[in-house]
């Protein structure tokens, strides 16, 4: 059986989207050929954990654990000591590539290691954090080994990116380059992804990337529990300018005119609190926000649901994880998203309530549909389920270890 070194900083016990993926992958790929040893990180500081995905893990996988100088207690201290906007500056100017560096020392030492003692055929690294890719590139070069370079989002090209047309944009972006050229394949979690790729380094082969959707463990229907109120859930964080801001204004506007409709707002997981602060500032809209959940504890908060929320800012469109998850529950989406990738999966089983983010009219329109057809108990029921198939998480690292035997 061949060997993959998986670099991944999000893996059990910590609990964010992105870890399901990987635990995912390291799950199945015994049974296409391949056996993963895990290099991750070590008691990583998160309100985002859960003890019980470490019972998922095959027994007889190697989980690499390295020790990361957590920034965070750095920021706390000089918080402390009033040096709050020394380090602000500090991690603007030079913590790069992002806040996980302190992880980069021990868990190259581990690989090095481990690279020493075993013979692999292959490094695979994942991100956020790009600091995973770091690593692999330098392990990749010392180990002449071949090296698989997986972006779940975008880096330098998101559109909240903060050091656009700065000194550090410009070495990010060749750091970025460079590990888009150095890696033999390149996989990206959507079309668009690859798109916004190959249209800012033009020299890249379209074939070198490759496209490998997120997905769901297997289909988990949730029912609904029907109150008086429509409820639309929203499971995830919400940071910086990412909350949903074009909704409130469009339901603020929406109830002003209908004081009768009865739409409650349900926010489950991390959330900012001015972002609390001024989503709760609309009075009229009745919205309660839950901590983070586990996966598991998540379907009875659900069944109140009549709705589950998915937007976008702006104009570009990526395809968070958290939307096959929706779509394996098959409930109703309302989606505040541009017209892109994103709205064709969302409609796949015909269960979409899709809106541009740009425009109020057409929120307030969506909703005035939703909650109709939440009054009259006409709510849509899923249909065209066979083409979830491909989104299954087991299906998928078949297509990545068909990967990896192309490249060995």
């Amino acid at each position: 059986m061949k060997r993959v070194l998986f670099i991944s900083y999000h893996f059990p016990p910590l609990a964010t989207g992105g870890v399901f993926r990987s635990l995912n992958f390291i799950k199945n790929l015994q049974d296409f050929g391949w056996f993963p040893t895990v290099l991750t990180v070590k008691n990583s500081a998160s309100w985002s954990r859960d003890e019980l995905l470490l019972d998922q893990i095959p027994e007889n996988i190697e989980v690499i654990r390295a020790k990361e100088f957590d920034l965070l207690y750095l920021h706390i201290l000089c918080s402390k000591i009033g040096l709050g906007k020394l380090y602000d500056l500090i991690e603007r100017k030079w913590i790069v590539p992002d806040k996980k560096v302190g992880w980069i020392p021990n868990a190259l030492k581990k690989g090095k290691k481990e690279l020493n003692s075993e013979k692999y055929d292959l490094i695979f690294s994942t991100s956020p954090t790009v600091c995973a890719h770091l690593i692999a590139l330098k392990l990749s070069k010392r180990f002449k080994l071949p090296w698989i370079c997986e972006f779940r989002d975008l880096w330098t090209l998101q559109p909240y990116y903060s050091f656009r047309d700065t000194k550090r944009g410009g070495k990010e972006s060749t750091m970025e380059r460079n590990f888009l050229e150095s890696a033999v394949k390149i996989i990206a979690v959507t079309k668009t992804l690859k798109r916004e790729f190959l249209t800012k380094y033009t020299s890249l082969p379209p074939d070198k990337i490759e496209v490998i959707y997120n997905g769901f463990e297997q289909l988990s229907p949730i029912a609904y529990s029907r109150s008086d109120e429509l409820v639309i859930a929203y499971t995830g964080s919400m940071y910086d300018q990412y909350y949903p801001v074009e909704l409130y204004r469009a339901l603020n506007g929406l109830l002003k005119e209908n004081p009768d409709m009865k739409f409650k707002l349900l926010f489950i997981g991390n959330a900012e609190q001015q972002i609390i602060n001024e989503l709760n500032s609309y009075s009229n809209i009745s919205t309660e926000f839950i901590l983070f959940q586990t996966k598991n504890a998540l379907p009875e908060i659900l069944k109140q649901a009549a709705a589950l929320l998915v937007f976008q800012l702006g104009k570009y469109s990526s395809v968070p994880s958290k939307v096959f998850e929706y779509l394996s529950y098959q409930k109703p989406i309302l989606a505040i998203i541009p017209k892109d990738e994103l709205r064709e999966i969302v409609s796949l089983t015909g269960m979409g309530y899709c809106a541009d983010p740009n425009d109020i009219n057409e929120i307030q329109n969506t909703l005035s549909k939703l909650h109709n057809d939440w009054q009259n108990n006409n709510l849509p029921q899923p249909k065209n389920i066979k083409l979830l198939e491909n989104f299954k998480r087991y299906n998928q690292t078949s297509e990545l270890a068909k990967l990896f035997d192309r490249i060995t």
